[in-house]
């Protein structure tokens, strides 16, 4: 598994934890509104799942009500460690 890979991971399941943290709802709920299976959303916060299909993180964005662009566009991706591999 690259480095780039692993970050952008823990980043997505940062990004996740961090929106039921804002939203006040727990995986649990986020899987019962968004439609994701418990499972599928659990391998996610774990990095377990390593390659989230984008409909997975789409239905997570419908859920809480921002779009895909606002879900990459949020601060934790724009982290120094990411744009430094894009320049190798």
């Amino acid at each position: 598994r690259s480095g780039l890979l692993m970050k952008l991971i823990n980043q997505i399941s940062e990004r996740i934890t961090n929106l039921c943290e804002q939203k006040g709802i727990s995986t649990l709920e986020l899987s019962n509104i968004s439609g994701i299976s418990e499972k599928t959303l659990n391998n996610i916060l774990q990095l377990k799942d390593i390659n989230p299909e984008i409909l997975v993180i789409l239905k997570i964005c419908k859920a809480f009500n921002i779009t895909l662009s606002e879900f990459f566009t949020a601060q934790i991706f724009e982290e120094p460690s990411i744009n430094a591999y894009e320049k190798r």
